[in-house]
């Protein structure tokens, strides 16, 4: 599954604020997670104007997407980290936990998908 980066998927407004929000959908690219633990990103983005990332990991049969960061129960760890830096986002997976495993070891498809919201 890949979809088209762009550098302003959508448009938003909070409540009681004038101010507009956009979001900016990034493929992951190739990412075997099975032998390489960390993955940077380039955003294109001016830092000081991100509100929030999130990151979306799709296993290899592209059958299930999972949220790098948090905590799996099972594995009894912490899944990964992400970090906004001035020109890039740092993915990160913990060892041990469920990305070191067969599921997520291709390194061809796209891993997977951040979503960036930022103010214009």
């Amino acid at each position: 599954m890949k979809i088209k980066n762009s550098p302003a998927m959508s448009l938003f407004q909070a409540d009681g604020d004038h101010t507009l929000y956009k979001t900016r959908i990034l493929n992951l690219g190739a990412w075997n997670m099975q032998l390489s633990s960390e993955n940077n990103i380039a955003h294109g983005l001016t830092f000081a104007k991100i509100i929030s990332a999130q990151c979306m990991i799709l296993n290899d049969a592209s059958s299930k997407l999972y949220t790098l960061d948090g905590f799996d129960k099972d594995a009894n760890l912490h899944k990964g980290s992400l970090t906004i830096q001035t020109s890039n986002l740092r993915l990160r997976r913990i060892g041990g936990g469920v990305f070191t495993g067969i599921d997520f070891d291709d390194a061809v498809m796209n891993r997977g998908f951040i979503v960036i919201t930022y103010l214009p």
